[in-house]
């Protein structure tokens, strides 16, 4: 499903990276130095984040690996062929999907307001690693928010007979 919500979303990004096992910084240009965004501090129950800015930001791994770290931010929906790997300081309100696993390790805090759906099969469910001060905080508001300017998408259909 998430390659399907990607190949149809990647098309219409603000910032496209082709890269393949490469780590970004907050300062990486081009990448997250680009000024993806800043959500406001809270990522948790009580207080989850919030953020005007809007942006589809899309990752081509070529099915490797992007490794963002060191206080990257970002607002808006997150796109990343291939594995998603999350260390010390990251904040991001939105979406995010991924073709391939997600990792969260390391020092600093790694916050998400909104959603995040991970191509890994159940089979490879070990492949998804969250550790360190991690919060994800499921806001259905940041999902509308970020996508709401976006049309509905047919993804698949199935005419059903009746007997």
């Amino acid at each position: 499903m998430s390659r399907i919500l990607i190949d149809t979303y990647k098309s219409k990004a603000n910032f496209t990276y082709v890269v393949s096992n490469a780590t970004h910084t907050a300062s990486t240009t081009p990448g997250p130095g680009q000024g993806w965004g800043t959500p406001t501090p809270g990522a948790n129950s009580q207080s989850p984040s919030s953020c005007s800015v809007h942006n589809i930001v899309y990752y081509n791994t070529g099915d490797t690996d992007i490794q963002l770290s060191g206080g990257v931010s970002g607002c808006g929906m997150l796109l990343v062929e291939g594995n998603l790997k999350m260390t010390g300081g990251f904040s991001w309100y939105g979406l995010i999907l991924t073709t391939g696993s997600l990792t969260f390790l390391g020092g600093g805090d790694k916050n998400i307001t909104g959603a995040v759906l991970s191509g890994s099969s159940a089979t490879n469910a070990e492949d998804d690693v969250i550790g360190g001060n991690t919060d994800i905080v499921y806001c259905s508001s940041a999902v509308q928010n970020q996508t709401e300017s976006m049309p509905l998408q047919l993804i698949s259909w199935k005419d059903k007979t009746t007997p």
